[in-house]
């Protein structure tokens, strides 16, 4: 009944089971499992004073359920008396956790996916069901990463589409390190990934405002030399088709005044002065 009211509170887990320090099932809540414990790696490294709580690995039950196995010793004043053994519900789990994961690096305009990767590079978690157990690491330079135990991003191919990722090993603090090794032993990863298109989404945006800035000033400074050319050279080329006559003798032609004091208006000036001569 204990267990039972346990199990029914956490909403996590999948079964619930205390054996005997020998390994004799002394009660249990939900899936039954009747095989033997003794020799297994998760009770012996449970049994062991010295050895952290026993974390497995994300497995399917016989049912189809997935789930992750947590075993530690049941301790009293004598001695170890016996292991307790959880077997949590890894699709709510993870996806509980994931899901605040997505949720906080999103910021409402993109879509970030978290996943679970193990040493492998199999996918453990994550936010599509299809996408479990299947190898999220194929492109050797993510998995060079993933291997390397250290945090970073990199972009790369990840289940076919070009993402911007984001790594860590999800390894224990060393505080409790001798007590939690981490998920899968510590050998497994965290991946938040984003596509390329939408990381850089901004950075396009930009470029593209760039751009049509750049055109509408370039356009802009056309006009601008256009008009100016066109001032400039006017003046200059009635004056150059009057000097011409002059030299003829041409004088029936008269020339409109420019006003200034810069050389064009002195050369207007100087060519008016002698048309009265």
């Amino acid at each position: 009944q204990a267990l039972d009211a346990f199990r029914a509170r956490s909403g996590l887990v999948h079964a619930a089971r205390i054996y005997s320090a020998t390994g004799t099932l002394m009660g249990e809540s939900g899936a039954s499992d009747r095989t033997s414990v003794r020799g297994t790696p998760w009770f012996a490294t449970a049994l062991a004073p010295e050895t952290p709580v026993y974390v497995g690995r994300v497995v399917r039950t016989p049912d189809g359920s997935l789930v992750v196995r947590i075993a530690d010793a049941i301790e009293s004043a004598t001695g170890i008396v016996g292991v307790m053994v959880v077997d949590l519900d890894w699709t709510v789990l993870s996806g509980a956790a994931l899901g605040a994961v997505e949720r906080t690096a999103a910021d409402g305009t993109t879509t970030v996916t978290a996943w679970v990767l193990d040493e492998r590079g199999r996918i453990v978690a994550g936010s599509e069901a299809p996408a479990m157990f299947t190898n999220g690491a194929e492109d050797p330079a993510l998995r060079e990463a993933l291997d390397a135990r250290e945090r970073g991003s990199i972009i790369a191919p990840f289940r076919g589409t070009n993402v911007l990722a984001g790594y860590a090993p999800l390894e224990s603090d060393a505080m409790y390190a001798r007590t939690y090794r981490g998920f899968s032993e510590g050998r497994a990863s965290v991946l938040l990934a984003e596509s390329t298109a939408s990381a850089f989404a901004g950075a396009a945006a930009l470029r593209n405002q760039l751009i049509l800035i750049a055109v509408a000033v370039g356009a802009l400074a056309w006009w601008g030399a256009i008009r100016f050319s066109t001032h400039l050279a006017a003046p200059l080329i009635s004056a150059t088709e009057l000097a011409e006559r002059l030299a003829t003798g041409d004088t029936r032609h008269d020339i409109a005044p420019i006003a200034g004091e810069d050389e064009i208006a002195k050369l207007n000036a100087s060519l008016r002065k002698l048309l009265d001569y």
